[in-house]
């Protein structure tokens, strides 16, 4: 698939099935729901007036208003968790390949979130950390002097940013497939598959996708002009349809990195008989010919010259007790259903 292709396909794709796009996108309906309930007790705080510190504070809506405030970071990171481990889903059902979106599941989302977050973390952690303590040192050593050093640092900084951009997208897809952080923390293994997709292709798809996804943003900023039911609309809808774009991005570039590998991913593979082998077998049944004055108690087997049945070399497929689904033997994790083997 070229970039329109792909750009494309992960745009049709939440809408493809509106009713499991409403059903993935619940956990930030509840993140939403929360985030107004916060905006409602701000509101009712703010009605009592210019209040005292100490009238404030032992207000009871006071009290109501920190207890709101601690579920919904609680609440936030619970679903944004779960999110994050539903895009991989999404990614895991896209390298397939398959275009059903996957069913929610709230454990295993959980998990998957966990992971994606440990990966995304360690990433990204790293050029940060290396940013931050050049800058310290610079600017404590050279003063005013280093600004221009430092500018230079900072954009070697988000150059730096963009290559990691590039290669979590892939990341993140080797642990969808795997369900492996150590594989997915393979920078070398994980910059070979990114070569082999193509580096300018998959920062294109993530350059495009994300201005295509900030125009619509913009119509969020409209939408969320409407008190409450605005807030809810974009951190529901909007959102869940961005991550889901992204995630089906992710998955369709990772199918790139060998083109004929989707295609043939599940197929049994075929060892066909060369052409000496050919000449030989064919040989030998025009020199065999049975006594046809002895043939008493002999028993001939007709024998299909079609059936290719002993020639072909079946792959070792591991069952899911889950769905039932035949699964190559060297995948950990079901493709249909996303249990772990």
């Amino acid at each position: 698939m070229d970039i329109s292709e792909i750009i494309e396909d992960s745009f049709k794709y939440p809408v493809d099935d509106f009713k499991k796009f409403l059903i993935l996108g619940i956990p930030n309906l509840v993140i939403a729901i929360f985030a107004a309930l916060f905006v409602l007790q701000g509101v009712g705080l703010s009605s009592l007036g210019d209040v005292s510190e100490k009238t404030l504070m032992s207000s009871p809506l006071f009290s109501t208003f920190i207890v709101t405030f601690l579920l919904f970071i609680l609440v936030a990171i619970i679903c944004s968790i779960m999110m994050s481990g539903i895009g991989l889903s999404v990614i895991r059902q896209t390298i397939q390949p398959s275009d059903v979106m996957p069913d929610i599941q709230p454990v295993k989302n959980f998990i998957d979130g966990i992971k994606s977050f440990i990966v995304s973390f360690i990433y990204v952690i790293v050029p940060v950390l290396v940013y931050v303590i050049v800058v310290s040192s610079v600017g404590s050593l050279l003063g005013d002097n280093g600004a221009f050093l430092v500018f230079i640092v900072f954009i070697l900084f988000l150059i730096a940013m963009v290559f990691i951009g590039i290669i979590l997208t892939v990341a993140l897809s080797r642990l969808a497939e795997t369900n492996s952080i150590s594989k997915a923390l393979d920078v070398t293994g994980v910059y070979e598959t990114a070569k082999q997709i193509g580096l300018l292709k998959i920062f294109g798809v993530i350059v495009i996708c994300n201005v295509l996804l900030g125009v619509l943003s913009l119509v969020g900023v409209f939408i969320s002009i409407i008190p409450i039911l605005g807030t809810i609309i974009v951190m529901y809808l909007l959102y869940t349809y961005a991550q889901l774009v992204t995630y089906r991005a992710y998955g369709l570039l990772y199918r790139e990195r060998n083109p004929t590998q989707a295609q043939n991913a599940f197929q049994e593979p075929y060892t066909p008989i060369g052409n000496n082998q050919n000449q030989q077998i064919s040989n030998e049944t025009q020199d065999f010919k049975p006594d046809e004055n002895n043939t008493e108690g002999m028993d001939f087997e007709r024998v299909n010259q079609n059936d290719n049945s002993d020639d072909n070399t079946e792959a070792p497929l591991k069952k899911c007790t889950n769905c039932g689904y035949s699964n190559p033997d060297y995948v950990s994790i079901c493709v249909n259903c996303g249990k772990e083997l």
